[in-house]
């Protein structure tokens, strides 16, 4: 077992033809389409197994994208397909086609909002899937809201990261007239006392003035995630806070963010050996392997703190090179059966005379502090 620790052109015949007809310009006074950063919202619908709604204990919200979209672009949905156990987790969670090409967008926290989704349990079901509707608006357009969820939330960062930061300073104008104010003291909830579902993220953007004094007044909560006792504990520490005494300010806003300090194991898989296919002739090669897996842990799952592991089916060649690389399983979602199969890829067994087929390795994927003995299968 694999424990993961988080740390052709073709030839051109020149056929005489008439030049086509120049293109017709625009009415006087329309824009032509405008390419430029804009977030991306993506809007769960219900979700519905085998044909049935089933209300999901929360609503799943993926953390906005940051992407380049034109601006007359419909998107289609996004679907993600997946089952539930019995415990209510979501499991076997993987992208559903999609029926056209689309530009590229960062769906990846699409995945892991699905796996943080709980149903009731007692009921397992199969043939589940939920939608996500895709909205794209330029940053300069954003509401407000939306530039504060994508601000405050873990993401990677992106072409068009400062147009989101020059709102965010747009914002704070009247706070900062004359120059930022000097803080004194940062107040900071206790983040470990706040309730937090697992795999949930969660945010709050905390909104005050500051008297003359340099004590903030008229706290309140600008924007949410939906954490009361995050929007509580934020109000709390802004209203703790010091600033050195001076001119009075308005419109002055900090974001929080509670990030997920507690794992969520990866489902139980079967046995190793009942994915191992007859005639397999990898028990006579030697267990070392000559370039090691290089351990990596899906990003998106790490801002989630949701652990996966994964079965993968392979071969090797008399120099040691892996190939044939095949997933047989991944829990809770396909993406960590796409990284497995990466990892085994570029690792290499040790030269044999005869190299092997039909090998299978179990890569777990587990965060620190979580430990990595496990039986070798």
């Amino acid at each position: 077992m694999i424990a993961l620790l988080l740390m052709a052109q073709a030839a051109v015949v020149q056929v005489p033809h008439t030049p086509p007809a120049p293109p017709v310009p625009p009415p006087i006074g329309t824009s032509p389409p405008s390419i430029g950063p804009s977030l991306i919202d993506f809007r769960a619908g219900p979700v519905r197994c085998a044909g049935q709604e089933v209300a999901a204990t929360a609503p799943i919200r993926p953390i906005p994208a940051l992407g380049t979209v034109r601006t007359e672009t419909t998107i289609a949905p996004f679907a993600i397909e997946f089952d539930i156990g019995a415990d209510g987790r979501t499991r076997s969670i993987r992208p559903a086609t999609r029926p056209q090409p689309t530009p590229f967008i960062a769906t990846d926290d699409l995945q892991p909002a699905v796996a943080a989704a709980r149903f009731a349990p007692g009921f397992p079901r199969t043939r589940c899937n939920v939608q996500f509707e895709v909205v794209a608006v330029p940053v300069e357009q954003a509401p407000i809201a939306l530039i504060h969820r994508y601000y405050s939330l873990p993401h990677q960062r992106g072409y068009g990261e400062q147009a989101v930061e020059r709102r965010i300073r747009d914002e704070l104008a009247t706070c900062n007239a004359g120059g930022p104010p000097v803080m004194l003291l940062r107040a900071f909830p206790d983040f470990e006392r706040i309730p937090q579902a697992p795999g949930a993220l969660s945010m709050t953007m905390v909104g005050f003035d500051i008297g003359r004094d340099g004590r903030p007044t008229r706290v309140r909560t600008e924007t949410s995630d939906g954490n009361p006792a995050l929007d509580a504990a934020g109000r709390s520490a802004v209203a703790q806070s010091r600033f050195r005494a001076g001119a009075a300010r308005t419109g002055c806003t900090y974001p929080y963010h509670r990030r997920q300090t507690e794992p969520v194991a990866a489902p139980s898989l079967p046995e190793l050996a009942s994915y191992r296919p007859a005639g397999s002739t990898c028990e006579a090669l030697d267990e070392d392997w000559t370039l090691p897996p290089r351990m990596t842990f899906p990003a998106p799952f790490g801002r989630r703190a949701i652990e996966g592991v994964a079965v993968v089916r392979y071969d090797v060649a008399p120099w040691g090179q892996t190939g044939n690389v095949v997933v047989l399983a991944s829990e809770p979602a396909a993406a960590f059966g796409t990284e497995a199969q990466r990892i085994v890829q570029q690792a290499r067994r040790a030269p044999s005379a005869t190299g092997a087929t039909g090998c299978v390795e179990r890569v777990v994927f587990k965060l620190p502090g979580r430990g990595t003995d496990a039986p070798v299968d």
